[in-house]
């Protein structure tokens, strides 16, 4: 009777051995899925410099580079980019890095505001932003900001929040 009871108890050992062995490698397989790699903790800092800094030298379907038509917004140049789809430079400058936003950041998900403004002054020229961008609350990347020369430079900030 006692090797029979035996070895009941060390069956039952073994089957919580096995299930507490379980139970570890599942909390440290889902361990694994929430840390950052190397790419993911270095890689998104400069997404936001990287971005401005091929979106402003990009040749727009009017000839023109959308830094340039920033400048000419802050100029209030009516004709140069008047199009069938925008009044003047400062709406085609809105609606050319809308579709480009919208056709990357927000693809990948990602919440962003874009302000154009001049250098000294608090408010924008023009904002854009989606679901609502970014604000004080939000969990937020490197900016990037991109400096263009006028009587006072432009600043072209964008900000990528997670």
């Amino acid at each position: 009777m006692m090797k029979k009871a035996q070895t009941e108890i060390f069956g039952v050992l073994i089957l919580l051995i096995i299930l507490i062995f379980g139970v570890l490698t599942f909390f440290q397989l889902n361990k694994k899925g929430t840390d950052l790699s190397y790419n993911d903790k270095y890689a998104d800092p400069v997404l936001a410099q990287s971005y401005l800094n091929v979106i402003m030298k990009t040749k727009t379907e009017i000839g023109l580079r959308v830094q340039d038509i920033i400048i000419e917004c802050f100029e209030d140049s009516v004709y140069v980019c008047k199009t069938d789809a925008a009044t003047d430079c400062c709406d085609y400058a809105k609606k050319s890095l809308t579709l480009s936003l919208d056709d990357t950041l927000k693809e990948w998900e990602k919440k962003y505001t874009l302000t154009v403004r001049k250098e000294d002054e608090s408010s924008p020229k023009f904002k854009i932003a989606n679901n609502n961008g970014c604000n004080a609350f939000s969990s937020q990347e490197q900016p990037g900001v991109y400096m263009l020369p006028y009587e006072q430079n432009i600043e072209v900030i964008l900000r990528i929040c997670g």
